[in-house]
């Protein structure tokens, strides 16, 4: 199989994986346990980037809860902190890493 082709196949993989932990929690928002479900699951798929994107999504949440009229509401945060840590994973496993082993290899 031809890198590129490859590459392409895991991101889809890695992005449907992620979509699913969104579609399982967006029929779980009342639950208690989503906690115990939704983070450690995002953590795996995007350590060590998703841990920093969490905390950043955290802040932007409670700030833009505090200053912006926004009815406090689990599917808010959860959406946005799957979006931060998506965003971070994604640009961890398929741009950074691969740009640096890229420039390492030259």
């Amino acid at each position: 199989m031809r890198p590129l082709l490859a590459k392409r196949l895991l991101a889809f993989v890695w992005l449907a994986a992620c979509l699913s932990v969104l579609a399982v929690a967006s029929t779980r928002f009342e639950s208690s346990d989503l906690d115990r479900t939704f983070f450690p699951i995002m953590f795996c798929l995007t350590f060590p980037a998703g841990i920093l994107a969490a905390v950043v999504g955290l802040v932007f949440y409670f700030a833009l809860s505090h200053f912006v009229v926004l009815h406090r509401s689990e599917v808010y945060f959860y959406v946005l902190m799957w979006v931060a840590m998506v965003g971070a994973g994604y640009w961890q496993w398929f741009v950074a890493l691969p740009r640096f082993f890229r420039k390492r290899r030259d």
